[in-house]
């Protein structure tokens, strides 16, 4: 089991909110992100299922909470990507500093990254040609 020692055994969720150096800053961010942005999509889809649009005195509130959860899903995507983009530079950096060890990961990274250039490329010819 995951476990983060600082004197006494400590859990995920106490580590995330001590002082302690075993944790990156970015980690602990990314990961308190994470945890609001659970938090906020548990309280929207309670308050969709439970239809609180309907209630008159709650239409603001709800109109109000939707604007918020739009931001916070705006920053989870960008943190998302964020992470890939920082992970996938790594990979390549990794593969020029290291080839014998990081190869297959540089290699792994430039071939999705050309599939991805390439599905566009010719999913935007397609829609030329339909349209």
């Amino acid at each position: 089991a995951f476990q983060i020692r600082e004197g006494r055994h400590m859990g995920l969720i106490p580590a995330l909110f001590s002082s302690s150096t075993q944790i990156l800053r970015t980690v602990r961010l990314e990961c308190i992100e994470l945890l609001v942005f659970s938090l906020f999509t548990w309280l929207h889809m309670l308050s969709h299922y439970a239809d609180v649009s309907r209630i008159s005195a709650l239409k603001g509130v709800k109109w109000a909470f939707d604007k918020v959860y739009s931001a916070v899903l705006m920053v989870h995507i960008l943190v998302l990507l964020l992470h890939v983009m920082i992970n996938m530079t790594w990979c390549i950096l990794a593969a020029i500093l290291d080839p014998n060890n990081f190869l297959p990961a540089g290699t792994a990274v430039v071939v999705a990254v050309m599939v991805v250039v390439t599905t566009k490329r010719e999913l935007s010819a397609a829609a030329k040609v339909v349209r």
